[in-house]
């Protein structure tokens, strides 16, 4: 049975909405997504997952002030939701909020010192806010995490440019 007829069978089911949203997100139908999230958060308003997930969908939309709305909404159900301070992070980093993003950065990995990519992302806006000496030691703890080579590789590049004192947004751009 596929997702829609589970909610025709059980309209008042949230679990089918959810799981068709969490579909749309994989295939990048975030508009989908929104909607079966929206209709999650109507049937379980207090649904941490499904603010995260629908912040996902409209990070994946660049409505970045959206985003930053629920998974500031994830936070508040679940303060101790560290993937939802890290997508908070990424949003705020879209919108040039170095600060903010380092705070949610820096919250995530509190929360989850193994959390590679919020180290990735939280040197990343060190480097943009030109706090060097922080974007190197945040990148070499990213490269420590890493789980794959390619990673460790991307890291190790994004490394040399902060030890250069170059933003990797810029170089990455400039290579396009």
């Amino acid at each position: 049975m596929d997702y829609t007829e589970a909610i025709r069978l059980n309209p008042q089911g949230a679990t089918a909405y959810y799981n068709r949203g969490i579909a749309g997100l994989h295939k990048k139908d975030y508009a989908a997504a929104i909607l079966d999230f929206t209709e999650v958060l109507r049937l379980n308003p207090k649904d941490a997952n499904a603010y995260n997930n629908r912040g996902n969908a409209w990070l994946n939309k660049r409505d970045y002030a959206a985003a930053i709305q629920d998974f500031t909404e994830a936070i508040r159900l679940d303060p101790q939701k560290s993937n939802a301070y890290f997508n908070r992070g990424l949003a705020w980093s879209n919108q040039k909020d170095y600060a903010a993003a380092i705070r949610d950065y820096t919250d995530a990995v509190r929360l989850d010192p193994q959390m590679a990519g919020a180290y990735k992302w939280l040197a990343d806006v060190y480097a943009e806010s030109g706090d060097w000496e922080n974007a190197v030691k945040r990148q070499e703890r990213a490269i420590e995490l890493a789980t794959d080579d390619t990673d460790k590789q991307e890291g190790a590049v994004r490394l040399g440019f902060y030890k250069r004192r170059m933003p990797y947004r810029e170089q990455a751009k400039s290579r396009r």
